[in-house]
């Protein structure tokens, strides 16, 4: 909703995996981390993509927070600062076995 339409759409989420192979996917974001609807509507989309997407994550002396760099649109970089515990709680488990597509 409020979202244009006739291009497409890459939102940023989040997910956790095992730690040894396969690495299936326990649980993901069941909506974009990062979101503004401002940012996929606008003269951006004379039939090109809206995109979001991640540059690099640095975990905070305090253990607690991340801080993520994103980029938008191939122009903008921006820093946010994400509560580890809060982002852990959003995401939702994954059910049955689910693997990244480079494991298949």
């Amino acid at each position: 909703e409020g979202l244009s339409r006739g291009v497409d759409h890459y939102f940023m989420g989040a997910y956790v995996m095992h730690p040894t192979p396969p690495f299936s996917i326990k649980s993901t974001s069941s909506h974009p981390i990062i979101f503004d609807p401002g940012w996929y509507e606008g003269a951006w989309g004379h039939g090109f993509s809206y995109v979001v997407y991640p540059r690099s994550i640095v975990l905070d002396e305090d253990g607690e927070h991340l801080y993520l760099s994103i980029g938008y649109q191939d122009v903008h970089t921006y820093v946010v600062k994400l509560h580890i515990g809060g982002l852990l709680k959003s995401l939702v488990a994954v059910n049955g076995p689910t693997q990244p597509a480079f494991a298949k």
